[in-house]
């Protein structure tokens, strides 16, 4: 049962050590990808003259919201991602500790509870990304660059 522990960190290490070498080319493609994105939303909310606030914003100023928008999606993103995985080792460690004092039947309820409320997080944060998106009166699938 360690080894399998050992070997989970180490694909952990692997898989950050990996991104931390591409991971500069991968933002350079990013922020195009944005950037269009952004271009293409501004045309289509000029078109469609909604949602009026944005409409009677200048261009610099619509694209300067969008951008800003944007960013916070991908920040809130990354920052779940970042609570999910930490929650997720956490709970995993808890179920570990229970297992070995209390057998298997507690890994997995330790490690079923664990997962429930990992996903119940992730899901509450998802809902607070939604609600200032839509205040904001955006579409979250067109300012997301993945």
């Amino acid at each position: 049962m360690v080894w399998f522990v050992e070997l989970a960190l180490l694909l952990v290490g692997v898989a950050l050590l990996v991104n931390l070498v591409g991971g500069r080319a991968r933002t350079e493609q990013v922020e195009d990808l944005r950037v269009s994105r952004i271009a293409a939303y501004a045309e289509t909310i000029r078109r469609t003259k909604s949602p009026d606030a944005l409409d009677a914003m200048s261009d610099s100023e619509l694209a300067d919201v969008l951008y800003s928008a944007s960013r916070r999606l991908q920040a809130d993103r990354n920052r779940r991602s970042a609570l999910a995985v930490g929650a997720a080792v956490l709970a995993l460690i808890v179920a570990i500790f229970f297992g070995a004092n209390e057998g298997l039947n507690a890994f997995v309820i330790a490690a079923a509870i664990g997962a429930i409320t990992v996903f119940g997080i992730d899901r509450a944060l998802d809902r607070h990304t939604n609600a200032w998106i839509a205040a904001m009166g955006l579409e979250r699938d067109r300012l997301a660059v993945d």
